[in-house]
């Protein structure tokens, strides 16, 4: 396993602003990708995804959400989620889920960054 990043996550970020973003509204990056049966993705998460983090500082501004969910569907189009995490009360409810604030289905690449600074609130570029 190597420490390079698959070409369709590059091609996600990318297509959000490329790395800047990290300078500018988030703290980290998981991905994950269906790659010759390396790694198993449930159907529904589509062929590859990726969850960047907002950086703390900026998540009010982000409507309380802690994550940005993208993941590439089949059909060349993206399913854009974002997440926010339990608070430290509903952790000690026993609430430990989380919950998603927003889905949109079936954006396109050219529409990507707009959806996710209309969902945020937040600039993916200056």
């Amino acid at each position: 396993m190597s420490n390079e990043i698959p070409d369709v996550i590059r091609t996600i970020i990318d297509q959000l602003g490329g790395q800047r973003i990290f300078a500018m509204a988030f703290a980290g990056c998981v991905y994950s990708v269906n790659n010759d049966g390396e790694t198993m993705r449930p159907p529904s998460a589509g062929v590859a995804g990726v969850a960047l983090e907002i950086a703390r500082p900026l998540r009010k501004a982000a409507r309380g959400a802690s994550k940005v969910i993208v993941n590439l569907e089949e059909d060349d189009t993206y399913t854009v989620k974002l997440w926010k995490a339990p608070t430290q009360m509903e952790c000690q409810l026993g609430r430990f889920e989380g919950k998603y604030l927003e889905l949109v289905a079936n954006v396109y690449a050219d529409n990507l960054r707009a959806v996710v600074e209309t969902m945020t609130g937040l600039r993916m570029t200056l």
